[in-house]
């Protein structure tokens, strides 16, 4: 009996306990998907702080989600979300948090280290949380409501996880990788960029922006971007198209890349020009040609291919080079290679003027269903 009395009082004591905890049920909750840092119209504040903040619904139904976009501006992304609080009566739940959006003036003008100091402290952030660049603002960006999407934010989801769309346009990045490339020697930051089509309520992924260690610095056009996802060995698949000359008429045909790869190797020989060798391999198919490519002309052609392929990516290393911006990790493969106590000194001097010695491999499997 006295046994019985002593359990009791223990359940009692423990749910006492329980009670007084900071546990919330999931109706007294507004669950953040994604977060927006913009510019604020009070030109006297820093940030302009969006969070787009989901509302469950009984049924889902394609373009019929639901939420709600709640901004502050103020000086700190800390003092900004206490703001917020105070304008809804759930406590925000940032644990679905899978998309950081930074509009392109904060981008451009702001240090992102600083940015991104209270995204990487708070423990309630997903590490792998998706990040880009907003344009032309966050805010744009977070309120589109895509007619095919079912859920808030999902289609960021779907296009950046590779879950949906698959694509060399689209770079992703994550929160955890971006906070490394802002700190690591000889691997400088990237983030894809989202521009916003209000006419057909689509968010258009295609460019990528590159960093150095504190702002955006240069933004590739569509077609480099998608040279730079090969270059980065992100993506190994891609369209690459082709142009010759043959009697003074231009000719093209597109290559429908399936395997794509691209290997390094520095050499600073003693008493020469430092050179990058560049070796690309690709695989592939001919998709679509302006003029009859049959299957004699395969090994004709793919020398062309490999000569034209090799001036594009000759041409986005020498771009990045020349604004002194190494996304792809050069330095810090240099690095990894030489354990010398000056060796990030012997990098800074050798990549501005070191050669690339671009080398593409084109294997053409078949000139598709022409034969």
């Amino acid at each position: 009996m006295i046994l019985k009395k002593c359990f009791t009082l223990v359940i009692i004591i423990c749910l006492i306990l329980v009670s007084a905890c900071g546990y919330k049920d999931i109706d007294k909750r507004f669950f953040v998907v994604t977060i927006g840092v913009g510019k604020p119209d009070n030109e006297e504040k820093t940030y302009k702080v969006t969070l787009k903040l989901a509302i469950p619904a009984a049924e889902i139904k394609a373009g019929q989600e639901k939420f709600v976009l709640i901004e502050e501006e103020t000086d700190s992304i800390t003092e900004a979300l206490r703001l917020i609080k105070s304008k809804v009566d759930k406590e925000l739940d940032f644990s679905h948090t899978k998309a950081i959006i930074i509009e392109e003036t904060i981008a451009k003008k702001e240090d992102m280290k600083k940015v991104m100091d209270w995204f990487i402290r708070r423990r309630d952030i997903q590490k792998i949380a998706y990040m880009a660049i907003g344009k032309p603002t966050a805010n744009a960006v977070l309120a589109l409501k895509p007619e095919s999407e079912r859920l808030p934010s999902n289609s960021l989801f779907l296009a950046f996880g590779k879950l949906g769309t698959e694509t060399p346009y689209i770079v992703t990045e994550q929160l955890f990788d971006f906070r490394k490339r802002l700190y690591e020697k000889g691997l400088d930051p990237v983030l894809p960029i989202i521009r916003v089509d209000e006419k057909n309520k689509l968010l258009i992924i295609n460019q990528v922006s590159i960093f150095n260690k504190k702002n955006m610095k240069l933004i590739l056009s569509e077609e480099d971007t998608k040279l730079f996802s090969i270059l980065s060995n992100r993506f190994s698949k891609a369209n690459i198209k082709v142009k010759s000359m043959s009697k003074g008429r231009e000719k093209s045909f597109y290559i429908a890349a399936d395997e794509a790869k691209a290997t390094y190797s520095i050499q600073s020989p003693e008493g020469k020009k430092p050179y990058i060798e560049v070796n690309v391999k690709l695989e592939g198919i001919v998709e679509e040609s302006s003029f009859e490519f049959t299957t004699d002309m395969v090994e004709s052609n793919t020398k062309i291919a490999e000569k034209d392929i090799t001036k594009k990516v000759k041409k986005v290393l020498e771009t990045l080079q020349k604004k002194n911006l190494d996304p792809l990790g050069l330095g810090l493969q240099y690095r990894a290679r030489h354990s010398a106590d000056d060796e990030w000194e012997q990098w800074l001097a050798i990549y501005p003027d070191a050669e690339f010695k671009v080398k593409v491999s084109l294997t053409i499997q078949s000139s598709g269903g022409i034969h």
